[in-house]
């Protein structure tokens, strides 16, 4: 999955690459995307795509 940490004014400001292993068809998990720049203030997660396989 690629998560978009935006600002509130919707400017990108990183881009991370999350994997989440086995999750079943129809159901939903949960995943920490972490940056390598710091961040303070107001920061969105914008998902960006999600491929299964």
């Amino acid at each position: 999955m690629q998560v978009n940490p935006t600002s509130p004014d919707g400017t990108l400001l990183d881009t991370v690459v999350v994997t989440v292993d086995d999750v079943p068809v129809g159901r939903s998990d949960d995943a920490t995307a972490r940056s390598s720049h710091g961040r303070s203030g107001d920061v969105r997660a914008v998902v960006a795509r999600a491929v299964r396989y």
